[in-house]
């Protein structure tokens, strides 16, 4: 059993998730955490609804401690899980679950190359320096989705896909749709400009950048 943190947010294995902790019963979680060395699991809650897959955490560091008992913490995604059931006997939720890891398969390496010309692209379009160590960690899928532009659904999807090929795929097929939009809107800011109004488009930010209309 493992303490769980439902989140408006997904994780996944090798990404690192800054944490501000405030409420009492994820400060009581946190300190056991810290105290027993132990993981644990955070599963994303959207619409109200909490999903069944998620990942857990490590605290890698504890950034700051608060007068008040507040901390802010540094984590880093660990293994995926599948929920099986909860526990509320505690302040904070527990949970039974089942560890889970990839098929076997190993994607072609176009298929690696391509999602990496991709990325870089993106990141380029958006003014955002690539760093050549995210591409030199595996599962690679996990380690391009932090900065895809991805949504919560799309991560989720990501997230629970047990296939590295399938998710690179699933990633260039994204990442395709998302860089045409990034352009098609350029083209429309410099439209926009030659009449004045180009302070109206915001810059291009990854986080909220996303191929759904």
């Amino acid at each position: 059993m493992i303490p769980l943190f439902p989140l408006n947010v997904v994780v996944c294995p090798g990404e690192e998730l800054a944490l501000h902790i405030f409420e009492d019963r994820y400060r009581e979680m946190i300190r056991l955490c810290i105290s027993e060395t132990r993981p644990f699991g955070i599963i994303l809650v959207h619409d109200s609804a909490m999903m069944t897959v998620g990942c857990t955490v490590k605290i890698s560091q504890v950034l700051k401690v608060f007068d008040d008992g507040r901390m802010d913490i540094l984590t880093e995604g660990q293994q995926r899980f599948t929920l099986l059931s909860t526990d509320r006997r505690k302040s904070y939720l527990q949970a039974t679950v089942d560890y889970f890891s990839d098929e076997p398969g190993e994607p072609d390496s176009f298929v690696t190359e391509e999602a990496i010309r991709l990325h870089k692209q993106l990141l380029s379009l958006a003014g955002a320096p690539a760093d050549e160590k995210t591409y030199e960690k595996r599962p690679l899928s996990f380690s391009l989705a932090h900065s895809a532009g991805l949504d919560l659904e799309d991560k989720q999807k990501l997230l629970e896909d047990r296939s590295e090929p399938s998710r690179l795929l699933f990633l260039i097929g994204h990442l395709t749709a998302l860089i045409d939009k990034i352009r098609y809107y350029e083209e429309v800011k410099k439209m926009v400009r030659a009449n004045g109004h180009a302070r109206f488009f915001p810059p291009i930010d990854l986080t909220n950048l996303g191929t759904r209309s």
